[in-house]
């Protein structure tokens, strides 16, 4: 719960933690109205939008190391 809190607190996204009760970790819902989010392994990309993807996890990351570590 507290490393998704500092995510949030410098801007990464990242689901929001709402209650961590007996070990079990309680987050907000991804997705629009009741309609969940795709999951990452059924999604496809075109090369160009997988480019892209790639190019923002590079900058998550790095933006995670040097603001959160």
């Amino acid at each position: 719960m507290f490393n998704l809190q500092r995510l949030q607190r410098v801007g990464i996204p990242c689901p929001t933690p709402l209650l961590l009760k007996k070990h079990v970790l309680f987050l907000s819902f991804i997705g629009k109205d009741t309609v969940p989010a795709q999951r990452l392994r059924d999604v496809i990309l075109s090369p160009e939008e997988l480019t892209s993807a790639y190019k923002q996890c590079l900058n998550v990351s790095i933006q995670f190391i040097i603001e959160v570590t």
